[in-house]
């Protein structure tokens, strides 16, 4: 029995629990990470007995992974997921009543099992690769061997030789295992890797142990390299790949042409598409490589590409099969747009191929899954429209929109972003700005009649913007304190809600702007007022905004000379800078309060020229202010408000 399946085996032992329940999720708890180098192989003994593999790496978000542990459950099926790093302590809450690291996972210590549970106990101890091998009866040598080769968690020798012979006769593992009786020549996916991207280059660093990396690939993932020319090893193994992993998406059907030329053990085949899914497609330079190196093949593979016509499925790294599919798709979208959003919808969704839904899917390509987003923009528009269009007051559309309506704002953007980079999607993204333009002409009716309605622009159960001056500027409450202010021109909701994701510390407050929502009046509520009233002339053609003795607020000189004023007053020091100045690595002011401008998407959103790519800068303004928040953090300001004065909405102009 190989080791794979020994552990694949074991793993699925343990689904087994004290009371006799059925378990669906076991939760493979790996302190140290010492298995992280075994999934792929792992991942296709599991796949061959009904088991799916997930896992969460260090720092990678929980919630796809508990959207896919949530879909799985649902349809009745087993998964093991691996937990690099983890331990029993990450399930249980942590100090001062905070949530458990692993918070996502906390019902599976009940409902589900863990890797290492002691029977008719509630003690849990999992067992590290090296334990896990003596379990198992293979010896280890004494003293400090066995600590020099388990030493480095994933990177172990002991853990690299363990993927090395990941499919080997468990009975033939070196004993006793110490440094002199593990020989290891490397990851087998790095090494692939490195042929795809750097031939010769990777043949020259493997020198003499060129065999012993051509006998891994051919053991780990069924690759026969002939030849001894480095740059037909990397095409053999881009096909190699690529027909693999096309089988598996065009349906492993009976009559794939090329199965001749597939690994003929299942294992290796799964070995290969885990490879694929798990090492290639997250890897943009080397999924491009890839597919370079495919494409030089279209004769060889026309045959493909015509028997997979008609087919449901799109392979990742064979690009004339996903052109063609792609553009039958958005001709067929093109000829029902003439009958109607629903029309077109309804040809979408009938035209897109059937594939796993959930974190685990594979995007086989990048248009299809905009495709997708498409549909589901329309799902969320109908959503929400149900919800806004019925809502009782203006306070209750408020709070739709700030819980979860914002999404359909993003959304769209979102796809809007993503098709400006192919012409051929064209008409998709207009199908997307007609199904957002009726949300918006919907929603935005009731919003108004319901405004109408009142005497006054209040919103019950939304503070005003005029409260939040008080806490923005109020006095910092130790001497050696400091804080900033990121004034941000028209930061949407949805692009502010995209920030707390990249902040976890970050808290989100929604708040009423002032009347009218335009930047001199948006800009003047967040001053400091001292109790004065805000005071606006109205002139031909002009508009003049005061504080008290501060004048010109309706421009940002006077709004900059109103904080000195008033800080400078109290004893503060207050600095300007520009957000851009920031990001090229300028030092941060040496203030009390430091004071970060960027009009960058409100300019954006009035080009003349250039509105269409506004959606270009909103997807990168939430990382862009994550780093400026970082560098503020760094200099040592300890409180970081991020302010806006207004929000907008936004349709494609081109559209």
């Amino acid at each position: 029995m190989s080791l794979a399946r020994a552990l694949a085996d074991d793993l699925l032992a343990a689904f087994t629990h004290d009371d006799g329940a059925p378990r669906h999720i076991l939760l493979w708890l790996d302190p140290d990470g010492q298995y992280t180098r075994l999934r792929a192989a792992v991942a296709g003994e599991l796949t061959a007995s009904g088991s799916a593999l997930l896992w969460l790496d260090p720092g990678e978000p929980q919630f796809e992974v508990k959207l896919a542990l949530l879909d799985l459950e649902a349809e009745g099926g087993t998964a093991v997921v691996h937990l690099p790093g983890r331990s029993v302590a990450d399930l249980e809450p942590g100090r001062e009543g905070r949530p458990p690291a692993l918070w996502a996972f906390v019902e599976y210590p009940f409902k589900g099992a863990l890797w290492g549970h002691v029977p008719g106990s509630r003690e849990v101890h999992p067992a590290s690769l090296d334990d896990w091998l003596a379990s198992r009866g293979i010896r280890f040598s004494g003293g400090g061997a066995k600590a020099a080769v388990k030493a480095g968690g994933a990177d172990s020798r002991l853990a690299r030789y363990a993927q090395k012979h990941a499919y080997s006769d468990l009975a033939q593992f070196p004993q006793p295992v110490n440094t002199q009786t593990l020989n290891v020549v490397g990851d087998p996916r790095d090494l692939v890797i490195d042929l795809l991207l750097d031939p010769e280059g990777a043949a020259g660093r493997w020198d003499d142990a060129t065999s012993d990396v051509l006998e891994l690939a051919r053991s780990s993932f069924g690759l026969e390299l002939t030849g001894d020319v480095p740059a037909d090893w990397a095409e053999q193994t881009a096909l190699h790949l690529a027909l693999v992993e096309a089988w598996d998406a065009l349906g492993r059907a009976p009559d794939f042409p090329f199965t001749p030329r597939l690994p003929p053990e299942q294992r290796a085949r799964e070995a290969t598409l885990a490879f694929v899914r798990n090492a290639i497609l997250p890897r943009p330079d080397v999924t491009d490589r890839l597919r370079a190196l495919v494409a030089r093949h279209g004769a060889e593979l026309a045959g493909l590409v015509a028997w997979a016509a008609g087919r449901d499925g799109v392979p990742a790294t064979i690009p004339a099969i996903a052109d063609r599919r792609v553009h039958e798709i958005v001709a067929t979208v093109e000829a029902a747009m003439a009958a109607g959003i629903d029309t077109a919808l309804a040809a979408l969704r009938a035209a897109l191929p059937a594939g796993a839904a959930g974190a685990a899917a594979v995007v086989a390509d990048r248009r299809i899954g905009i495709l997708r987003d498409v549909c589901d923009l329309a799902d969320r528009c109908a959503r929400a429209r149900e919800v806004l269009t019925h809502a009782p007051s203006v306070g209750a559309m408020a709070a739709t929109y700030a819980g979860d309506a914002w999404r359909v704002d993003d959304a769209y953007l979102q796809v809007v972003a993503a098709c400006r980079e192919d012409a051929c999607l064209a008409s998709i993204r207009r199908l997307a700005g007609r199904v957002y333009a009726a949300y918006l002409d919907a929603t935005n009716q009731r919003f108004t009649d319901l405004v109408e309605q009142q005497s006054a622009w209040d919103i019950d159960g939304v503070s005003s913007v005029l409260g939040v001056a008080g806490e923005l500027w109020s006095p910092l409450p130790k001497a050696k304190a400091r804080r900033a202010v990121i004034v941000v021109d028209a930061l949407r909701l949805d692009i502010a809600q995209r920030l707390v994701e990249r902040v976890p510390s970050a808290e989100l407050h929604a708040v009423a702007t002032t009347l009218p929502t335009t930047t001199p009046f948006g800009m003047t509520a967040i001053l400091p007022t001292d109790g004065e009233a805000i005071g606006v002339v109205v002139g031909k053609g002009t508009l003049s905004l005061s504080i008290g003795a501060s004048t010109g607020l309706e421009g940002r000189p006077g709004r900059v000379a109103h904080l000195q004023r008033v800080l400078g007053a109290r004893g503060d020091t207050v600095a300007f800078v520009e957000l851009e100045v920031l990001l090229q690595g300028e030092p941060v002011p040496n203030a009390r309060f430091v004071v970060a401008f960027t009009y960058a998407l409100d300019d954006q959103g009035h080009s003349v020229a250039d509105t269409a790519s506004l959606p270009d800068e909103a997807v990168r303004l939430p990382g862009r202010l994550a780093r400026v928040i970082d560098r503020l953090h760094d200099a040592g300001i300890g409180e970081v408000h991020v302010v806006t004065d207004h929000g907008f909405l936004w349709l494609n102009p081109e559209d």
